[in-house]
């Protein structure tokens, strides 16, 4: 009834009245209680609180995929690799800026360049060998070549764009950060470095940025002295603060404790040829070249490189020396040519960005496969970081990277 008489009211059917009202009162107030406060919560028995206490907890996101992580040790040898030798293009920004400008300073008809970051094309061994024609011979002669962005080829400066040699500045920000283990006098070389290196970074991105929105065209090229007298200031102090940043790398190295990673048996080849390719790279990158100390060097190297391949070959499911070998062949091939080529005064800043580009493709790979290693022995997966951050997502959901096996090892493995 009270329902019939609320819709009647609504739809105008029914003229409101003091009876009408009274009725609808009426009919509502039966179904109205007036509750009393909450009771109180039930005491807890000895016996039932230590019962829920012995209750089991659910297994939290994390027991269900371990992760186990690089070394202190390993970890700061990476970035500082990264950081030392990946910060040598700014010795090649700096050619080609004063290349560029001469004696000069910025104004019409004088931009400054930034640099040529393309890296010339490895012909990987064989690749001429029963290849009909000169068009496979031109394709075989490419091969390995990275893409370049035009951008950053002479005379096409991208404004957001930043040079390639800034996320090894970052490695440098992050190594300055790595306490463990203490390097004593190297953490301190370490922290002036970055400081140097991160300023001299943001002017170079910043003139960079200037000249490719032609902003000069407004100011008359005020802007860009000013970071010309800045840069010019960083790029005479530019080969003091690397000398003294390599000198204290050769000392930490020298009595550093080893890494405490387990390792397999191709991981302990495959970071012995590591080794040998840094000792080859830095007997390069010294003023005065002693080609012959280089050319024992890199033989060597030729060696282990030779025993990591092998290893490879002997082993298919070793996937450390599968993952070096590429890097550390091609290494040795740019190692070798460039020792070939005649150079009284030792590598110009070209062939260093060269060389060093191609060891951080061996320290990147190394760091790729260890990484890859300790998660084995913790019993990771390739998609267990995916799944912990969603826990909805299924395995058959997720995409392996190239790099990591295929398939989700069998539960209790």
């Amino acid at each position: 009834m009270t329902i019939r008489l609320i819709r009647a009211l609504s739809q105008g059917r029914v003229f409101p009245s003091w009876l009408a009202v009274g009725a609808l009162a009426a009919a509502m107030l039966p179904g109205c209680k007036k509750e009393g406060p909450p009771a109180p919560p039930a005491e807890e028995s000895p016996a039932q609180g230590s019962s829920a206490a012995a209750r089991p907890k659910p297994p939290g996101r994390l027991d269900r995929a371990p992760i186990a992580r690089i070394s202190p040790q390993a970890m700061k040898a990476y970035r500082l690799d990264s950081c030392y030798f990946g910060t040598a293009g700014l010795l090649l920004a700096r050619e080609a800026y004063r290349k560029s400008l001469g004696t000069a300073t910025p104004g019409p008809g004088k931009i400054p360049a930034f640099g040529d970051y393309e890296r010339e094309p490895e012909e990987p061994a064989g690749a001429d060998a029963g290849a009909p024609g000169a068009d496979a011979g031109a394709k075989g002669a490419n091969a390995g070549a990275r893409d370049v962005d035009e951008r950053l080829l002479p005379g096409r400066l991208g404004r957001g764009l930043r040079l390639p040699f800034t996320r090894h500045v970052r490695s440098c920000t992050i190594a300055k950060g790595l306490k463990q283990p203490p390097a004593g006098e190297l953490d301190e070389v370490v922290q002036q470095y970055e400081r140097f290196v991160t300023q001299l970074d943001q002017r170079l991105n910043e003139a960079k940025r200037y000249y490719a929105d032609k902003r000069y065209e407004t100011d008359q090229f005020e802007q860009g002295k000013k970071l010309h007298a800045s840069l010019a200031e960083a790029f005479a102090s530019l080969d003091a603060e690397r000398d003294k940043l390599g000198a204290a790398l050769d000392a930490w190295r020298a009595k550093a404790e080893p890494a405490t990673d387990e390792l397999s048996e191709g991981a302990k080849i495959a970071q012995r040829a590591v080794a040998g390719a840094r000792s080859v790279v830095t007997a390069l990158l010294v003023k005065k070249l002693d080609r012959k100390a280089a050319g024992e060097l890199t033989d060597a190297l030729a060696k282990t490189v030779a025993e990591v391949e092998a290893y490879r070959d002997a082993h298919p499911d070793d996937f450390y020396c599968k993952k070096v070998a590429p890097d550390l062949g091609a290494l040795v091939a740019v190692a070798k040519k460039l020792q070939a080529k005649p150079a009284a005064a030792g590598l110009d800043a070209a062939q260093i960005y060269r060389l060093t580009s191609f060891f951080l493709n061996v320290v990147e790979s190394n760091h790729i496969a260890l990484a890859r290693l300790v998660r084995g022995h913790s019993g990771g997966s390739p998609g267990d970081i995916l799944r912990l951050r969603q826990p909805r997502v299924r395995p058959e959901m997720v995409t392996p990277h190239p790099g990591l096996p295929a398939e989700r090892p069998a539960e209790g493995e």
